[in-house]
């Protein structure tokens, strides 16, 4: 009776090491592999907008500065600070940055536009216009999470400032997912909450209308 009882536990012990092994398996098989890719593509975009970072950081300090505004209004436009926040395009711009990251879905709140004090703006013949936008991000990995904040902050059109970021881990990861995983289903295992303001500058058309 004794051997029996000790067979049985024996036994029960060599098939819960199997399941551990086929975990640590398919992590290392499935997960990782997806995060090394998701990782290198990351440097990759990195790499390519590193020349248009300086040239970036520079409107930045011109556009906190005014001192040559009028001077780099085809600049500023280029980049995407002359913009009057069309939400249509708003929106467009965020499906882009999706799918670009790679992350599997994005909800979010474009709150209403408001006017920015600024004396020196309006010296200039501009006004200083801000939105508050609310994303809530489903993804397979934090990693595509921060490539989409990456993304927003070098490639949505003006000024974006994040001021609140939460991401989250949103399931265990199980023999059942990964089965589901490797089958080839994106299921969201993380989470993300991001909240922005959005600034950018437009012409003040009052001040030409009394200049005149």
């Amino acid at each position: 009776m004794i051997d029996v009882l000790g067979a049985k536990r024996l036994l029960g012990l060599l098939v819960m090491a199997g399941l551990v092994v086929a975990l640590a398996l398919a992590h290392y098989m499935v997960l990782m592999p997806h995060k090394e890719k998701v990782e290198r593509e990351l440097r990759s975009l990195e790499g390519q907008i590193s020349s248009r970072q300086a040239e970036t950081q520079q409107l930045r300090d011109e556009f906190a500065a005014l001192d040559s505004i009028k001077f780099r209004y085809n600049q500023l436009q280029s980049y995407g600070f002359v913009n009057e926040q069309d939400r249509i395009f708003a929106r467009s711009k965020i499906n882009e940055l999706r799918d670009k990251s790679g992350i599997l879905g994005v909800r979010y709140e474009i709150k209403p536009l408001r006017e920015e004090e600024s004396p020196k703006m309006q010296e200039a013949g501009y006004k200083l216009l801000k939105s508050e936008i609310d994303f809530t991000i489903d993804a397979f990995d934090d990693v595509e999470i921060y490539k989409f904040i990456y993304l927003l902050n070098h490639g949505f059109p003006g000024e974006v400032n994040i001021r609140a970021i939460d991401i989250a881990r949103i399931r265990d990861v199980s023999v059942p997912l990964l089965k589901s995983i490797g089958s080839g289903a994106r299921t969201p295992l993380a989470s993300g909450h991001i909240i922005a303001d959005w600034y950018t500058i437009s012409e003040n058309t009052e001040v030409e209308d009394n200049g005149q």
